[in-house]
């Protein structure tokens, strides 16, 4: 366990950092980064997760990191490297024709609980991450590694491999999200753009 506990020591503190660097922000700063991006709106009543393209890659990262950030992730992200060239996994995880596979509650609920599921989702379909359902071996595995059942949604399966790539684009969510929270709970005018 001191592998998951010295990643999840990283993760947390690029937790607090990406949330300082949002409560370092001026109000108007943060109105203005929000204005600039490209969100589109859903394009009928029935869809209401909005298009977050405009949030992912280098580019949108560039807008808003600082150099404290850019030093942690680039730490995570060689870690992550590091463990799916070693084929370890500090998450529950199962194994499959020699590879490791993670299931979605790690990103979903271990690792960023406070970004919205379907964001995630949109990151997973850019980044055309395939995802398997479980076995019902794979299945009580994750359920003694995580000491607890989930929703077949949660136990889909993705490769550790593209963990690397879909993280980044994650903080970036997790900014986003952080923003928008803040703002809330500054001004209850604004409009509520992330669900709870």
């Amino acid at each position: 366990m001191p592998v998951r506990k010295h990643f999840f020591e990283l993760h947390h503190s690029l937790y607090k950092l990406v949330s300082k660097s949002v409560l370092a922000s001026s109000e108007q700063d943060l109105r203005t980064w929000l204005s600039q991006l490209e969100l589109t709106e859903p394009n009928s009543p029935s869809t209401k997760v909005q298009k977050v393209s405009c949030l992912l890659g280098v580019k949108a990262r560039e807008m808003w990191f600082t150099e404290e950030v850019k030093v942690a992730l680039h730490k995570l992200l060689e870690r992550l490297r590091e463990y799916t060239a070693q084929e370890r996994c500090p998450f529950p995880h199962v194994m499959r024709t020699g590879a490791v596979f993670l299931p979605m509650l790690v990103v979903k609920e271990l690792l960023f609980p406070t970004v919205q599921g379907t964001l995630i989702d949109q990151v997973l379909q850019e980044h055309k991450v395939e995802l398997r359902p479980t076995t019902l071996s794979e299945e009580k595995i994750l359920i003694q590694l995580h000491k607890r059942a989930c929703s077949s949604r949660l136990r889909r399966l993705m490769s550790l491999k593209h963990l690397p790539n879909i993280y980044a684009d994650v903080v970036n969510l997790l900014y986003y999200t952080c923003v928008c929270k803040h703002l809330e709970s500054t001004s209850p005018d604004v409009q509520k753009r992330v669900q709870d």
